[in-house]
């Protein structure tokens, strides 16, 4: 259960590593009609936000369920404890051991392949470039340009193969020469 929470909000909300390892309860906004995780400095945990991108990322009803459900099984300040209810400094080796599990490679896994996924799904639904760097926390939309130019090369291929889709007419068909 804590494994997919730890994933599903990684997939599902785009946080960086420390903000996600760091998240507190009160920063879980969980009900109304946008719930949402709060990114602030925490010092007790000697965090503060990169570029200090204080912000509200937006979440799903589905992550929602998900974070309630794992917050109902423990009564710790953070999130996503160790243990003993401190800050867990090993998430990515958690992934890792998930990957092994699954007969994946660990080390072609990285967290920030959770952020660059959330980042590109946004997109491929149409997600504006505002909205999303306020969700990811960059400073700018330039930043976003790695996601942009992955999701234009997709749309390419994609309308090349739309294109040759059509069914042309036949060799002996004189419309198909006037169509070229």
């Amino acid at each position: 259960a804590r494994e997919n929470a730890i994933f599903q909000t990684f997939a599902r909300a785009g946080l960086r590593e420390q903000e996600l390892s760091t998240l507190r309860r009160q920063d879980c906004v969980l009900e109304g009609l946008a719930p949402f995780l709060r990114v602030v400095e925490r010092p007790e945990h000697n965090f503060t936000p990169k570029a200090y991108q204080i912000r509200d990322v937006t979440i799903d009803q589905k992550l929602v369920e998900i974070l309630k459900s794992w917050l109902s099984s423990h009564e710790r300040t953070l999130v996503f404890p160790t243990p003993r209810g401190k800050v867990d400094g090993h998430i990515l080796r958690i992934c890792q051991r998930v990957a092994k599990r699954a007969g994946m490679d660990p080390g072609k896994w990285w967290l920030h392949k959770f952020r660059a996924t959330y980042a590109t799904r946004c997109l491929r639904a149409g997600m504006d470039l505002e909205t999303l760097r306020a969700q990811l926390g960059h400073k700018d939309i330039e930043s976003l340009a790695r996601y942009v130019r992955a999701l234009k090369g997709e749309e390419r291929a994609k309308k090349v193969a739309e294109v040759f889709a059509v069914v042309l007419p036949s060799a002996g068909d004189n419309s198909a020469t006037r169509a070229m």
